[in-house]
């Protein structure tokens, strides 16, 4: 099969079964490609810093040989017939020599690229999903809370007391008020859930305590009008006595 692509780990570089002979030619080549930067950086030779941009090989020929185990002058030759196929250029430098791969993008691609894009685009539906269930996850909750408890109103409140017998107008209207107050928080600062529950208890307590809101006390005495006539009267009287001795 001469088409399609297959994946090389770098650690490949490091190997006992790739060092471990003298290379040959194909090998060589293929560990240029492996040794080329995949992204811009940078190496220091004796405190001098080199760039080194994506695709090129920031290797001396020395080094290489050393690598490949060969004769410098083989490594120089192999280096020069890459150049001479156009595969590969030689830029030396006072400090090293930096070999650039041609096309090293088209060995970098193809194949490789779509699967990238398909991960890519995989992880990005992956993330918009979970976005979008998170979100509705909020919306349901959220409404559920709104479901769990409505500020009522004092006219909601007295018809459904009307419901449990209570016909007096004001204990509703003092129960949304004393609850409002409070901003429908219970004891122990917990929030409302069911004020139906809650109207229910105050009416136990209603009756409990006997309440009777906004009603004229019976233990109330009537004030007598002939009595406050005398009082108005002792009053003149003294007033008038006042003015003639001050007179």
């Amino acid at each position: 099969m001469s088409g399609g692509w297959i994946k090389l780990n770098r650690s490949l570089l490091e190997h006992s079964l790739w060092k471990g002979e003298r290379y040959t030619k194909g090998q060589a080549w293929v560990d240029l490609i492996m040794l080329a930067n995949y992204k811009a950086g940078f190496f220091m030779v004796r405190g001098n810093v080199v760039n080194v941009d994506r695709g090129q090989v920031g290797w001396s020929q020395r080094n290489l040989s050393k690598r490949w185990q060969w004769h410098t002058k083989t490594t120089k030759s192999f280096i020069s017939s890459l150049a001479k196929h156009g595969m590969v250029t030689l830029q030396a430098t006072p400090l090293t020599s930096i070999i650039t791969i041609c096309n090293y993008d088209e060995f970098q691609s193809g194949e490789q690229n779509s699967a990238s894009q398909n991960v890519s685009q995989s992880v990005t539906q992956s993330r918009t999903q979970s976005v979008t269930q998170t979100t509705y996850k909020q919306e349901v909750k959220n409404k559920r809370k709104k479901e769990l408890f409505t500020q009522p109103t004092a006219k909601q409140v007295f018809e459904y007391m009307q419901a449990q017998g209570c016909t007096k107008f004001d204990v509703a209207a003092q129960f949304v008020d004393h609850h409002s107050a409070s901003d429908w928080h219970l004891a122990g600062n917990r929030k409302m859930k069911d004020w139906k529950a809650a109207a229910r208890n105050w009416l136990r307590n209603e009756k409990k305590f006997n309440r009777r809101p906004f009603e004229k006390p019976e233990n109330v005495v009537p004030i007598d009008p002939r009595q406050e006539q005398r009082k108005n009267a002792q009053r003149k009287e003294l007033e008038e006595m006042l003015n003639g001795i001050t007179q």
